[in-house]
């Protein structure tokens, strides 16, 4: 079965586990899944590929890229290196964008997949705010769109007549090899390959690019990658390209000592967009990211409501405003939402899962202190000692041997209270878990640890969305 064809079994039988596939000379990649939903897609080559696109988009210089990879070598976890050296919000656009090629590259490999079922998925690039079966389709049918250019080792692209459309179509003008190698373009590209490749389809069909001994090709429908976009936005750039400079364009990451970061080039907010991140609910910059997405926004229906006549008192336009209360009034029905958006799975799985982790390493450093199965019974403690308000969310749940809760026993409890009180409610009992935590953190461990303690969940706020 191929990789692809084994992927939508697993989602449709709603399985947790990772499924792991390692293509013949390529990196191997895994796809994480929660009861059938994607969370991850991670690859063994992923921090490379992430200094990589740092170097060609110009974020950092090709000496730092050096040092970075260097420092890559000696951590666990990417992001170690990447956060506090690498403003939170580019760190944050790279994993999304990294996550969509990780998931294209699975889709495309070939080989024999290895399923291994798992309770909790603990990875570092957790990307939610997506619906997968739509996310899986919508990667099928940009790979489909770029057609011959999947197979980049014998194409050779020339300039056409057309100036280029967008700011990004400019950029990758200016990243074009002088032999017009496709391969090495991709390379250079500060986009990932699939949406590298969405672009350059979209110049050759309006002719700022041709196929080396091909005629330019006739005007088609645009690919549709609009809907990958962060934005939603299907309106490309139209603006004159800015000129960029040559050292933007690396054909090999490279990295630094001196992690001093250069000016952050701008970027034209309507360039396409692809495999931006779709999470809206995490952040590693302290207090959360905030988003201007439309369904986040507190929203007002009038549709339907008669305008008040001269004379006519407004006293008479009463409005309870309630969350998401509707009411009748002047003749028309008025729907209000002032409360914060419905709780979604994928949202409550991402605050419990950080919470877990800040669980995992208060456990670790107890074990540290006091002896194996001490960080246990303390997280045990502390899950049995949530107050009257926050009891019903803990009904059933036990800390396992790391520390941590089972996601799925919260989450059900979650969901059997009403729709307005759900999100409050996590967010208040995951905060009062983990502030009991530091407490008990303070008591029994030593101050050293306790520093080491913090920084290894330093940002946990932001990647709850509080």
């Amino acid at each position: 079965m191929r990789p692809a064809d084994d992927l939508r079994r697993h989602m449709e039988m709603g399985s947790t586990g990772s499924l792991t596939v390692a293509p013949d000379g390529a990196a191997t990649i895994s796809v994480y899944l929660m009861q059938g939903e994607i969370l991850a897609a991670e690859a063994i080559d992923d921090g490379a590929q992430l200094v990589r696109r740092l170097v060609n988009s110009g974020h950092i210089t090709a000496e730092q890229g050096q040092s970075m990879l260097a420092r890559l070598a000696n951590v666990v976890q990417v992001g170690d290196v990447l956060f506090g050296t690498i403003p939170d919000d580019v760190v944050m656009e790279l994993y999304g964008r990294r996550f969509r090629q990780n998931l294209v590259d699975f889709l495309l490999a070939e080989g024999t997949t290895e399923f291994t079922a798992r309770e909790d998925i603990h990875v570092e690039n957790v990307q939610v705010g997506h619906d997968s079966y739509e996310l899986v389709e919508q990667l099928g049918a940009a790979i489909q769109a770029v057609g011959e250019l999947l197979n980049p080792a014998d194409q050779v692209l020339v300039l056409g007549e057309e100036p280029p459309g967008s700011a990004l179509q400019g950029e990758l003008l200016e990243c074009m090899p002088t032999d017009g190698a496709l391969g090495a373009l991709l390379d250079a590209s500060p986009r990932e390959p699939l949406e590298t490749l969405v672009e350059l389809q979209r110049m050759l069909e309006q002719g700022s690019l041709l196929l080396q001994g091909e005629l330019p090709l006739e005007a088609t429908e645009s690919v549709p990658v609009e809907a990958v976009a962060a934005d939603g936005d299907p309106e490309l750039a139209t603006d004159e390209h800015e000129e960029l400079s040559s050292e933007v364009c690396m054909d090999e990451p490279i990295v630094v000592d001196d992690m001093a970061m250069l000016d952050e080039p701008e970027v034209d907010d309507s360039a396409m967009a692809m495999f931006a991140d779709h999470d809206f609910s995490r952040g590693r910059g302290g207090d959360g990211l905030f988003s201007v997405s439309r369904e986040l926004l507190d929203t007002v229906d009038l549709s339907g409501v008669d305008l008040i006549e001269p004379g006519e008192s407004d006293d008479e336009l009463l409005l309870e405003m309630e969350d998401g209360d509707e009411v009748e009034a002047a003749g028309g029905a008025v729907s209000l939402r002032f409360g914060s958006p419905p709780l979604t799975s994928e949202e409550a799985i991402t605050k419990i899962e950080v919470t877990n982790e800040v669980l995992r390493q208060l456990a670790s450093a107890l074990d540290d202190e006091h002896g194996s199965g001490s960080g246990q019974a303390a997280v045990q403690l502390l899950v049995e000692s949530s107050g009257a308000l926050f009891a019903s969310l803990f009904v059933g749940v036990d800390a396992g041997r790391q520390g941590v809760m089972d996601t799925q026993q919260i989450i059900n409890n979650v969901f059997e209270r009403p729709e307005t009180e759900r999100r409050r409610i996590l967010n208040k009992a995951m905060k009062d878990l983990i502030e009991r935590g530091f407490t008990l953190a303070v008591e029994r461990v030593s101050e050293e640890r306790f520093e080491a303690l913090l920084e290894q969940i330093a940002g946990y706020q932001g990647r709850m969305g509080l």
